[in-house]
Order: structure tokens, then C-alpha cells, then sequence
């Protein structure tokens, strides 16, 4: 065993004996450390409460000395991920990329669970500043209600997905109740969904 699957067993094992009810991490199959999957839950009192994100996280050969790749499976509209769920953020970054001071950007001592905490602060405290997302910047920016009805109405679609498989009925609800929630018509938010370029 290397010392980049020795380490990632260590991690596994420190994350299973010290659980954090915001955050599960473990390899997708105990044979390969390389290839990960984890779930984040909303934390409360953000637009975020009440939501479950799941995602991946694909190790290089020479970790720590590079960070991981980290992608949300689960659709999550936020200023600092990208619309495929690839996630922007210093942590993850090496080098002099984005300007981050030193203890902010990827380092050896860095670990899973320091990451995960780190996206977990994003989702409460997004970095506007340069978004991934443009579009989840503007509205960010522009009314932090307006967003939090966005984010609320995609973790309701995404319950309702799981709990409900045709879901054409639920979809249809849900617009309403978004609409509602911003204060338009349905064509109203048809159109802004098209011009944001998100057209569910």
C-alpha cells in the first residue's frame, strides 16, 4: 500500500470514528481509497436547510501533495459551483491561483474533512466576488430571498424526485410554488430561467 492509500485509510477511519452530522465521506468501494463519495447537508439557518448534496471525490496517485477533484452530484444553484457541480473554492486549489493567501489554498496538511467543512462554510457564506456560477451570483447579490426561494424550490423538486418517480405533476407544483415565491407568473419565470440559461 503507497503512502497516498495509506493516508486516505487513515482519513477514512478518523472520519468514521469522529462523526459530524453535516458530513458523510467514504470510498465509493473499500478495495479502490481513490474514488469517494460524500454527502453534505444544508446547514441551518442559510437558503441551503433542508437540502442533501451528494457528490464525488477523486484522489490523484500523489496525495496530499494534490488536492482532490470534488463534484456535486446533486443539482445545487450557488455562486461558487458550476453548473456540471464542479466546485470553485481557494482549498482546492495550488499555487497562486485566485490570489488566496497561503493557509487558504491546497497543502499537504489539508485533509477530507477540512475540505468538506470548508465547502460547508461556502454553501453559508458564498464568495461573490468571482463567481463560478454567474447567474447564482447575480441573484445572490441582487436579493438574498429571491435566491433562497430558488435553492428552496430545487431541494423540494429533488425530495420530490426521490419520493415520486414520474414527477411531471410534482414539477409542475413546484414552478408554481417558486413563482409564487418571486412574484411571477409562470411565463414570467419560464423567461428568466431561459435567459439565465437554466431552463428546468
Amino acid at each position: 500500500m503507497n503512502l497516498a492509500s495509506q493516508r486516505l485509510m487513515k482519513e477514512y477511519q478518523s472520519l468514521q470514528k469522529n462523526k459530524n452530522p453535516y458530513i458523510e465521506a467514504k470510498p465509493i468501494d473499500e478495495s479502490d481509497y481513490f474514488h469517494w463519495e460524500f454527502i453534505l447537508k444544508g446547514p441551518e439557518d442559510t437558503p441551503y436547510s433542508g437540502g442533501v448534496y451528494k457528490g464525488t471525490m477523486d484522489f490523484p496517485s500523489n496525495y496530499p501533495y494534490n488536492p482532490p477533484v470534488m463534484k456535486f452530484k446533486t443539482a445545487i444553484w450557488h455562486p461558487n459551483i458550476y453548473k456540471d457541480g464542479k466546485i470553485c473554492i481557494s482549498i482546492l486549489q495550488t499555487g497562486a491561483a485566485l490570489g488566496a493567501s497561503p493557509d487558504e489554498k491546497w497543502s499537504p496538511i489539508q485533509r477530507i474533512e477540512t475540505v468538506l467543512l470548508s465547502v460547508l462554510s461556502m454553501l453559508s457564506e458564498p464568495n461573490c466576488s468571482s463567481p463560478a456560477n454567474i447567474d447564482a451570483g447575480v441573484m445572490y447579490r441582487r436579493s438574498l430571498e429571491e435566491f433562497s426561494a430558488y435553492v428552496q424550490a430545487d431541494i423540494a423538486r429533488e425530495k420530490a424526485g426521490a419520493e415520486n418517480t414520474g414527477g411531471v405533476e410534482q414539477e409542475e407544483i413546484l414552478d408554481e410554488n417558486l413563482a409564487a415565491a418571486l412574484g411571477l407568473t409562470a411565463e414570467e419565470l419560464a423567461l428568466q430561467r431561459a435567459l439565465m440559461g437554466n431552463g428546468r
